[in-house]
């Protein structure tokens, strides 16, 4: 049996792990619901877009199972199973922070802009029917016109013949309110707003939540392994000491 302290560290790992647990089910969840939303826009940006929603299934599924090791194992204080679970959650660990260097090294926009160029003459296209209602509902959710802003419509050439922009990307969207709208010096009636700056600036407002989550996400996670390893270190004492 434990000593009295390590009674404390056992069940505070095993309430955080009960934590991670339901995290877990969540993140897995919230990946599906990702993927079937991105997967609207999917013909734009290609399957880069399903990335952040395959990467919260897995971690969430990761979690699900290594939270599953550390609950058990804190129960039923068997020590194999406490140092496993510190061995993965220390791998885990170890594996954020890559992705966190990795996601700073990664230009966002850059690896925006161009599949969204290459897509621009394929609208109203009926070959390319997916990216028409992509480019519709991203300029509509997002409020905005084109890469940068209206004028790169000027490569459709659909649109081109007229100097018009999809209907999407009015302010108030009726039929044909697009029509020669880039003939006119000053279209008051349509987004100016470039969809790439509108990701961008979402990504920067959030920011400092998503830096704030994974921060405390690790320090829970690095306690946890310590947590781990003092119980587990206590457990195998107590079966030597038999």
């Amino acid at each position: 049996m434990v000593s009295c302290g390590m009674k404390c560290i056992k069940y505070l790992l095993f309430v955080f792990n009960l934590i991670f647990f339901l995290a877990g089910l969540g993140l897995v969840a919230l990946g599906g619901v990702a993927q079937v939303k991105f997967r609207e826009y999917s013909a734009l940006y290609g399957g880069e877009v399903n990335v952040p929603a395959v990467f919260l299934i897995v971690t969430g599924s990761i979690i699900f199972i290594v939270s599953f090791f550390g609950c058990v194992g804190a129960y039923k204080e068997n020590y194999c199973m406490v140092y496993t679970y510190a061995f993965l959650l220390g791998f885990i660990l170890l594996l954020e922070i890559v992705a966190v260097i990795l996601a700073y090294a990664l230009n966002l926009q850059i690896n925006l802009v161009k599949p969204l160029v290459n897509t621009l003459p394929k609208y109203m296209d009926s070959r390319h029917e997916l990216i028409t209602r992509a480019w519709d509902q991203s300029q509509k959710e997002l409020r905005c016109c084109g890469v940068h802003g209206p004028r790169d419509w000027a490569v459709n050439p659909t649109l081109n013949k007229t100097g018009s922009v999809p209907d999407s990307c009015c302010i108030k969207e009726a039929n044909d309110c697009g029509l020669k709208i880039l003939l006119l010096v000053n279209a008051t009636t349509i987004y100016t707003e470039g969809c790439v700056d509108k990701v961008i600036y979402w990504a920067g407002q959030h920011n400092p939540i998503i830096r704030g989550a994974v921060a405390g996400l690790a320090l829970l996670e690095l306690v946890c392994v310590i947590c781990a390893c003092c119980l587990a270190r206590s457990i195998r004492r107590e079966y030597e000491a038999v």
